[in-house]
């Protein structure tokens, strides 16, 4: 009786496990699915949008995948504990590099998730040589991480510019921790607290310098048209990865395209074709899928 509750119990620990390899791969592989995007039944089409990590090469494996796209805060190494110990700084950021020190440094104050980090860092990887002004305009900018980042690493950047309706917690900590390891960050930042759409007033344009490159990283909804818009207006470089999608129909775009594309990606063409016109050269750019689905990046360069 002993033997078979052993073996059992070893048959179990073995299915648990196998259970737990192919959730692991399945995460990992995620990157590599994609879905149906039209509501056609006799037309379908997929995408997919991936890459590998370029800012973060060291999470280009499946444990890194695996747990690179969870909101788990980056902490200390005395308060992490269970599934919290993947995210561990001293695996995976234990060099002298710029990068391992800034993620330390946010570590010790408990200031970001690494989907965060790893989101904005992988941004502004693939954006850095599209948006090279002496201005970064980061719009809707939360924590202002991604602002931040041209603040740090661009050293033509001179001033960066972040504009929301409040300045969150996150951003004065996360600023104490860019500073620490960069403290030339500090001169260059500017704090705005304004409505996006109000930026759109001549009387405001005038104050954000003609020639800025802006940047908007997950504005939800029409924020990103009004990114866009404002962009527009101040005759600046652009780059955003949309978010979530308005339900609005698109003006000028047949409806075929929502019902064979999607929503999200109908949009998205209507964008670039806007900024095409307006005489931007557009591109589509992607971070990994492993940190966000929602990774499509629109980068609209002017001609002049």
């Amino acid at each position: 009786m002993s033997a078979f509750i052993t073996l059992a119990m070893a048959a179990g620990a073995w299915l648990l496990t196998a259970r737990r390899e192919r959730l692991k791969e399945q995460r990992g592989q995620r990157n590599a699915t994609s879905s149906c995007l039209g509501k056609d039944p006799n037309i379908r089409v997929s995408i997919i949008q991936d890459r590998k990590f370029r800012a973060l090469t060291q999470f280009n494996n499946p444990d890194g995948l695996n747990c690179i796209g969870r909101k788990h805060r980056l902490a200390p190494e005395d308060k992490l504990y269970g599934v919290h110990r993947n995210i561990s700084t001293q695996r995976w950021f234990s060099g002298s590099s710029l990068t391992d020190r800034l993620a330390r440094s946010l570590a010790k104050r408990e200031a970001i998730d690494l989907k965060e980090f790893a989101e904005s860092l992988e941004f502004f990887h693939c954006v850095r040589k599209s948006l090279r002004s002496k201005t970064i305009v980061d719009v809707c900018c939360g924590h202002g991480f991604t602002g931040f980042l041209f603040a740090m690493f661009e050293k033509t950047v001179e001033l960066v510019v972040c504009i929301d309706v409040k300045r969150v917690k996150g951003f004065d900590l996360i600023l104490d921790a860019v500073v620490e390891v960069a403290p030339w960050v500090k001169r260059k930042v500017q704090f705005r607290q304004d409505k996006l759409e109000s930026l759109l007033v001549q009387d405001k344009l005038r104050s954000i310098p003609t020639g800025c490159s802006v940047l908007g990283i997950h504005c939800c909804g029409e924020l990103t048209d009004h990114a866009i818009d404002f962009a527009i207006a101040a005759h600046a470089n652009i780059a955003v990865a949309p978010c979530c999608y308005h339900k609005k129909p698109v003006p000028h775009q047949p409806p075929a395209f929502k019902k064979i594309f999607g929503r999200g990606l109908a949009i998205d063409l209507a964008r670039t074709s806007k900024l095409h016109k307006l005489g931007y050269s557009v591109d589509w750019k992607v971070f990994p899928r492993a940190v966000s689905d929602k990774n499509r990046i629109l980068v609209g360069r002017r001609a002049d």
